[in-house]
């Protein structure tokens, strides 16, 4: 007798409690992608001439654009079938890819006019006051090179 596939767990988002919240009136936040790091900016919502970048390290992917929702989440995709099949596939290739992608976490914000998902192994957190959401990402992404 064959044994049965069990399903795997369904995704399930988890609120990022650490990300301030954005200003949905504001315009599209900004994506600077670096070797294996992203940094995504948007305008804060608690402050106008705030900007809030996450910086994403040991990032292996990211995707930004979609339809967007109102209301805006920022998340951990918990059970992500991404991550699932991702690591699936590098199973057929090499036990030390497997590894690699261990500490992989799933991170989704949905903001009004578009989607941002990254496959990363964290983030932090930096608020940087009169800045534009792309001066503010692509200033971090050059000051981190520089270090």
């Amino acid at each position: 007798m064959v044994p049965a596939v069990s399903e795997p767990a369904p995704e399930k988002p988890a609120r990022l409690k650490d990300i301030p919240r954005w200003d949905t009136e504001a315009p599209c936040p900004a994506v600077v992608g670096d070797e294996e790091m992203a940094h995504l900016a948007f305008y804060s919502d608690d402050d106008e001439d705030i900007t809030v970048v996450v910086t994403f390290w040991g990032c292996v992917e990211h995707r930004f654009g979609g339809a967007g929702a109102a209301g805006g989440k920022a998340v951990e995709v918990l059970n992500s079938r991404r991550l699932h099949e991702r690591r699936a596939a590098a199973a057929d290739r090499s036990v030390e890819e497997v590894r690699a992608l261990k500490r992989l976490r799933h991170f989704r914000f949905t903001f009004p006019d578009a989607d941002f998902e990254c496959l990363a192994d964290g983030y932090t957190v930096k608020q940087m006051p009169g800045h534009t959401p792309l001066k503010a990402a692509s200033d971090l992404a050059v000051d981190m090179r520089n270090v």
